[in-house]
């Protein structure tokens, strides 16, 4: 959960922090990606995960 939100807020925030922001593919691409995995990680409920 955590980690989802973590690889996330990189992913969106990679295209200023790698300087290929001015490529709108790239960017958009990241920032679709970034958003679903933020969304993972906030929307997953850990407690209804079964236990081992």
């Amino acid at each position: 959960m955590v980690l989802d939100v973590a690889v996330g807020a990189l992913a969106t925030s990679s295209p200023w922090l790698f300087g290929f922001a001015k490529n709108k593919a790239a960017r958009n691409a990241f920032l679709l990606l970034g958003t679903f995995g933020i969304l993972a990680g906030t929307l997953s409920k850990p407690e209804e995960m079964p236990q081992r």
